[in-house]
């Protein structure tokens, strides 16, 4: 049995998430634009580079984030016995066929949801159907951290950070890949 105590305090944090409003990139982000991709089931980042793979239920496509251009497509693969859904891993394709990516998505997984440098994602749920991406900034000692709600939808996913830092996705959860990226990634958390 939940209290009126605790009741109240969980109406007046969902108010406070809903009443915020979506936020512009905060600076060195920049939010480039989208990837549709209607048919997604999985992706993953490229170690050691800013590279996207895309699992679709028509095949595999490679996007370079920091130009939102895609690198190459492989949608003669109709039949996936390439993708490893036990381990939620895939090989990838085009310049990159050679490097094996981690998966998330429909079939689990996840993305890293920190930056080496603090930056972090998180997902905030208020109800079924009402979800929130909210990025913070690494806060310097003494200092609060920002807090900038990004994406808000019914169903959010995957989202998370390159290996690199350089980059993060968003899925929408309405068949759209949303991209951020950054030129440098700050100092390393504890470094300041």
């Amino acid at each position: 049995m939940v209290s009126d105590r605790s009741k109240n305090l969980y109406e007046e944090q969902a108010e406070l998430w809903r009443s915020m409003p979506i936020s512009a990139s905060p600076s060195p982000w920049r939010r480039l634009g989208f990837i549709p991709s209607g048919s997604l089931q999985d992706l993953g980042f490229v170690d050691d580079s800013d590279d996207l793979l895309l699992v679709t239920l028509d095949g595999r496509e490679l996007w370079h984030c920091p130009t939102l251009s895609r690198v190459c497509v492989d949608d003669d693969d109709r039949i996936p016995s390439w993708r490893d859904l036990v381990q939620l891993r895939s090989p990838a394709i085009g310049p990159r066929a050679d490097s094996i990516v981690r998966l998330a998505g429909v079939h689990g997984g996840g993305l890293p949801s920190m930056a080496a440098d603090g930056w972090s994602l998180r997902l905030v749920v208020i109800s079924l159907g009402e979800s929130y991406v909210v990025l913070d900034d690494p806060s310097a000692p003494g200092k609060d951290s920002e807090t900038y709600k990004l994406i808000e939808g019914y169903t959010i996913f995957p989202f998370g950070f390159s290996y690199t830092g350089l980059s993060f996705v968003i899925g929408d959860g309405m068949g759209n890949i949303w991209v951020y990226v950054r030129e440098t990634v700050g100092p390393v958390c504890g470094d300041y």
